[in-house]
């Protein structure tokens, strides 16, 4: 009677081994994709939410043509944002968002908000966020919408 395994039967363990790590690994990556990909548009969506709040707070300011920008031709940003209060950071000094799955943050990034007339023929399901409001001269809708790449 023989004792033991031979050399065959290890290099099959070994084998099947191998490729449960590799399946489980392959999952375990995908997991965590899907997930860092979830939290990045729920971040999106925060800074556009903060951003309506912005934009109704200072409707002054806004162009219903083109994104707001300052004096200085500074288009808004998450910084800014963070600044006044409309989001908090997510690191120890709360003054920081960071980008999912990422060493860098959404701070220098910008954000488009402006108005539109809610009569005009211009489609509002393009905007990401919105929100409405009536004065006594038109009705119109607040948008803000997130865009990759600093500032211009």
């Amino acid at each position: 009677m023989k004792k033991g395994f031979s050399l065959i039967e290890l290099i099959a363990v070994i084998a099947l081994l191998g490729v449960l790590i590799t399946l489980t690994s392959i999952s375990v990556t995908s997991l965590k994709r899907k997930s860092e990909e979830k939290l990045l548009n729920e971040k999106i969506k925060y800074i556009e939410t903060g951003a309506l709040k912005w934009g109704e707070d200072n409707l002054n300011l806004l162009s219903s043509n083109s994104c707001y920008k300052n004096d200085s031709s500074e288009m808004l940003t998450v910084q800014v944002l963070i600044a006044g209060g409309y989001i908090t950071g997510d690191d120890n000094d709360n003054t920081k968002l960071k980008i999912p799955g990422t060493n860098e943050y959404f701070n220098d990034k910008c954000v488009c908000v402006k108005y539109e007339n809610i009569y005009s023929n211009k489609n509002l399901d393009d905007y990401a966020s919105s929100y409405n409001y009536e004065s006594n001269k038109s009705n119109y809708q607040v948008t803000a919408s997130y865009g990759e790449g600093k500032c211009e």
